[in-house]
């Protein structure tokens, strides 16, 4: 029942406040269990802005070693974007209502139209300048995926793709394989109009408790250097080699004994 969104909105068990506080222990609590060496999770949904829940989850980490990192994940123009805050903005005291004023400046005032979950009216560079404002970190997930940066090149006109990757100085790319992130530099390679450099990352986009920080079907997990805050996940968009994605990072411990595991 903890994994689904019903218990947050239909569920006679308490307030929707007490729901999103037990959900929020029994979350944390999984995580150090099962998974004792995570270091931050990066907590997303697409247009999700519930009360309480995202500012649930990030309190009660504080009194944890584990990170929760609030985020939304948005549709824009045919890309999926995942933003991540490091703070509340728009004067806001509360991740909640910064997320649903960021959602409201893009012209998402519903999680669906209808069936089908909202796409974002706004253009791209202005999504992108919106969250550069706000001091946000974009993540690019499933990059080869339908909804990815790099979706159906064979059938879809992406002649504007290049804008779209340099107009950033860095990009930051996630899949959920490392396969598939061999594959998306390989092609980012054989494309000389792609300027800007990028982060490849691994994200096991979990939908439910059990599937949190899986590592990819070869064992691949996605390690970073870094303190287990937002700015340290911002750090990588200035020093790519602190990522390293394989089953243990040697190359990391070389430099540091610090190990933090990321996960979406």
């Amino acid at each position: 029942k903890y994994d689904s969104k019903d218990y947050f909105t239909n569920s006679s068990n308490g307030t929707e406040r007490q729901r999103a506080e037990n959900y929020a222990k029994l979350f944390v609590k999984y995580v150090e269990i099962f998974n004792e060496d995570a270091g931050v999770v990066c907590v997303t949904d697409h247009n999700y802005t519930h009360s309480y829940l995202i500012d649930a989850l990030v309190k009660e980490s504080k009194s944890t070693t584990l990170s929760i990192l609030p985020g939304v994940e948005i549709n824009v123009e045919g890309v999926h974007l995942l933003v991540i805050f490091g703070k509340h903005a728009y004067n806001k005291t509360s991740f909640s209502e910064t997320i649903k004023t960021f959602l409201t400046k893009l012209d998402v005032h519903s999680r669906k139209t209808g069936d089908v979950l909202t796409v974002c009216s706004k253009s791209y560079k202005d999504v992108i300048d919106e969250v550069i404002k706000i001091d946000g970190v974009i993540i690019y997930p499933h990059c080869n995926s339908t909804n990815g940066l790099f979706q159906e090149r064979g059938k879809t006109d992406r002649t504007h793709l290049h804008d779209y990757f340099n107009y950033q100085k860095v990009n930051v790319l996630q899949s959920k394989t490392f396969s598939s992130n061999n594959q998306t530099e390989q092609y980012i390679k054989s494309k000389s109009d792609f300027k800007s450099e990028c982060v490849f990352t691994l994200g096991s986009d979990s939908r439910c408790l059990r599937d949190i920080l899986q590592p990819d079907p070869e064992g691949n997990y996605c390690w970073v250097k870094a303190d287990t805050t937002f700015l340290g996940l911002k750090q990588i968009t200035y020093e790519k080699d602190r990522v390293f994605v394989g089953e243990k990072p040697s190359v990391l411990e070389r430099v540091s004994s610090a190990k933090t595991k990321y996960t979406r």
